[in-house]
């Protein structure tokens, strides 16, 4: 349970540094140091998640994972050239964190949020 956890709270914490990019419109040093972090615990917290989402549903499970790894990218190429996108390139990347974030708790079946109800 405490897996789950700690990759939900990586995705907010994920959220919030880009969303903290986007409005600066810079790509201040201690956000990115914490993204990277971030990144560092997710994928940490995601193979420990792995095998449960496996036995759910394999084609989800694998397809999450890709996407993760886009967005990482994503993210990456927002702190390196957050004054050159438009606004619009910044908002899809904000966009593509809330789906991946919705995606996950899709394949998680809402489970640790859905407890707390």
């Amino acid at each position: 349970m405490i897996w789950l956890w700690l990759h939900l709270l990586a995705a907010v914490i994920l959220f919030g540094v880009i969303l903290i990019t986007v409005i600066k419109k810079k790509a201040l040093a201690t956000v990115v140091m914490t993204a990277r972090i971030d990144y560092l615990i997710a994928i940490i917290s995601g193979i420990m998640l792995f095998d449960y989402a496996w036995s759910k549903s394999p084609v989800l499970a694998v397809l999450k994972a890709l996407a993760a790894l886009v967005v990482i990218g994503l993210c990456e190429i927002l702190f390196k050239r957050v004054s050159q996108l438009t606004g619009l390139g910044r908002g899809l990347i904000l966009m593509s964190v809330i789906v991946l974030i919705i995606f996950g708790l899709l394949l998680s079946a809402g489970y640790p949020l859905i407890s707390l109800v």
